[in-house]
Protein backbone atom coordinates (compact mmCIF):
# COMPACT_ATOMS: atom_id res chain seq x y z
CA UNK A 1 0.00 0.00 0.00
CA UNK A 2 3.19 2.38 0.83
CA UNK A 3 4.38 1.65 -2.47
CA UNK A 4 1.19 2.44 -4.50
CA UNK A 5 0.81 5.64 -2.35
CA UNK A 6 4.17 6.55 -3.16
CA UNK A 7 4.33 6.13 -6.67
CA UNK A 8 0.70 7.97 -7.23
CA UNK A 9 1.75 10.58 -5.44
CA UNK A 10 5.52 11.59 -5.61
CA UNK A 11 6.19 10.06 -8.85
CA UNK A 12 2.92 9.54 -10.93
CA UNK A 13 1.77 12.87 -10.31
CA UNK A 14 5.19 14.87 -11.04
CA UNK A 15 5.91 13.21 -14.17
CA UNK A 16 2.81 13.24 -16.20
CA UNK A 17 2.48 16.26 -17.38
CA UNK A 18 6.08 16.77 -18.19
CA UNK A 19 5.88 13.68 -20.29
CA UNK A 20 2.95 14.56 -22.17
CA UNK A 21 4.26 17.49 -22.77
CA UNK A 22 7.20 16.66 -23.75
CA UNK A 23 6.04 13.87 -26.61
CA UNK A 24 2.42 14.21 -26.11
CA UNK A 25 1.70 10.50 -24.87
CA UNK A 26 -0.17 9.98 -21.25
CA UNK A 27 0.97 7.53 -19.04
CA UNK A 28 -0.58 4.56 -17.59
CA UNK A 29 -0.67 4.31 -14.05
CA UNK A 30 -1.19 0.34 -14.15
CA UNK A 31 1.58 0.38 -16.82
CA UNK A 32 3.86 2.22 -14.33
CA UNK A 33 3.13 0.51 -11.31
CA UNK A 34 3.63 -2.67 -12.63
CA UNK A 35 6.95 -1.28 -14.56
CA UNK A 36 8.23 -0.09 -10.94
CA UNK A 37 6.70 -3.05 -8.89
CA UNK A 38 8.89 -5.49 -11.63
CA UNK A 39 11.97 -2.86 -11.91
CA UNK A 40 12.31 -1.70 -7.25
CA UNK A 41 15.29 0.11 -8.62
CA UNK A 42 14.06 2.69 -10.95
CA UNK A 43 11.82 4.31 -7.74
CA UNK A 44 14.81 5.88 -6.40
CA UNK A 45 16.14 6.65 -9.95
CA UNK A 46 12.93 8.15 -10.92
CA UNK A 47 12.96 10.33 -7.61
CA UNK A 48 16.64 11.25 -7.59
CA UNK A 49 15.40 12.59 -11.23
CA UNK A 50 12.39 14.53 -9.62
CA UNK A 51 14.08 16.10 -6.85
CA UNK A 52 16.62 17.60 -9.00
CA UNK A 53 14.07 18.63 -11.68
CA UNK A 54 16.19 16.23 -14.11
CA UNK A 55 13.20 14.99 -16.23
CA UNK A 56 13.67 15.14 -20.17
CA UNK A 57 17.53 14.18 -20.01
CA UNK A 58 17.52 11.28 -17.50
CA UNK A 59 17.64 7.20 -18.84
CA UNK A 60 15.22 6.73 -15.95
CA UNK A 61 12.52 8.69 -17.98
CA UNK A 62 13.36 7.66 -20.80
CA UNK A 63 12.73 3.95 -19.36
CA UNK A 64 9.12 4.95 -18.56
CA UNK A 65 8.27 6.79 -22.22
CA UNK A 66 8.89 3.55 -23.17
CA UNK A 67 7.31 0.76 -21.15
CA UNK A 68 4.30 3.12 -19.68
CA UNK A 69 3.01 5.00 -22.34
CA UNK A 70 -0.84 3.90 -23.42
CA UNK A 71 -0.78 2.93 -26.75
CA UNK A 72 -1.42 4.36 -30.09
CA UNK A 73 -4.79 3.09 -30.99
CA UNK A 74 -7.35 4.06 -34.03
CA UNK A 75 -9.72 1.56 -32.75
CA UNK A 76 -10.88 2.84 -29.48
CA UNK A 77 -10.25 4.90 -26.63
CA UNK A 78 -7.99 4.31 -23.54
CA UNK A 79 -8.95 5.17 -20.10
CA UNK A 80 -7.65 9.05 -19.67
CA UNK A 81 -9.17 9.70 -23.22
CA UNK A 82 -12.65 8.62 -22.42
CA UNK A 83 -12.27 10.65 -18.83
CA UNK A 84 -11.89 13.70 -20.70
CA UNK A 85 -14.54 13.74 -22.93
CA UNK A 86 -16.62 12.68 -19.96
CA UNK A 87 -15.61 15.81 -18.10
CA UNK A 88 -15.66 18.12 -21.11
CA UNK A 89 -19.31 16.88 -22.20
Amino acid sequence: MILLILITQFIYANISNRIYKQTGNLISLLKLVRYLKDNITMINELLKAIKKKNYIGSESMAMVIKYCCYDRRKDRKNYEQELKLICLS
